[in-house]
C-alpha cells in the first residue's frame, strides 16, 4: 500500500495481504522536517509478511520510526507482521508466526485460518485476524459461475 501526500483518516483492517515486496506500507511526502501527516490512520486485524521492512516509508527507518514520523496517533494493533522484530512496532501486534502455517493451505490461494493458527479469536474485537474468507467464499459462491476459491486471491477483505 502506497500511502503520500497526507490523506486523512485510512482504516485499513481484517485484511490478508500475501505479497513479495519488500513493504506492506510505504508512507511519502513533505519533508524530513516536515513530514505530510496522516491523521486517523489505522492497521488492525491484519495478517502479513512483514518482508524486509513492514510499514516503511521516505526519511525515517521503518516500523516506529515512520509510525512516529507520518502516522503519530495511529492505531496499529493485532497484526501479525510475519517475521518482523516486534521491538520495532507498538505492543499488541503479532509476530513469530509463520505466514504459511496459519492457513488450511488445501490449494495455494486457500487464505482460510487453519485450526491450529494463533490468529483464531486475536484481533482486538475478539473474532479472528485477517480477512473473513469463509464469508467471502459463501458470498462469491451464490454468484453464477463464481469458482469455489477464486484463483488468484492475493488481498482479501471482509
Amino acid at each position: 500500500m502506497l500511502i503520500g501526500d497526507g490523506p486523512t483518516q485510512i482504516l485499513v483492517d481484517h485484511n490478508t495481504i500475501d505479497h513479495d515486496g519488500t513493504s506492506v506500507i510505504y508512507a511519502y511526502g513533505g519533508t524530513a522536517t516536515a513530514p505530510a501527516i496522516v491523521p486517523g490512520f489505522q492497521f488492525t486485524n491484519n495478517i502479513a509478511r512483514h518482508s524486509t521492512y513492514g510499514i516503511n516509508g521516505a526519511f525515517f527507518s521503518y516500523g516506529l520510526g515512520i509510525l512516529n514520523g507520518f502516522f503519530p496517533q495511529s492505531v496499529v494493533a493485532g497484526n501479525l507482521f510475519s517475521s518482523g522484530a516486534a521491538s520495532r512496532y507498538p505492543a499488541g501486534n503479532f509476530f513469530n508466526a509463520d505466514f504459511d502455517a496459519q492457513f488450511v493451505r488445501s490449494s495455494p490461494d486457500d487464505y482460510r485460518l487453519s485450526a491450529t493458527s494463533v490468529l483464531l479469536g486475536r484481533a482486538t474485537d475478539g473474532t479472528d485476524v485477517g480477512a473473513d474468507v469463509m464469508t467471502i467464499l459463501t458470498q462469491t459462491s451464490q454468484i453464477s459461475g463464481a469458482p469455489s476459491m477464486p484463483r488468484g486471491l492475493r488481498i482479501a477483505t471482509r
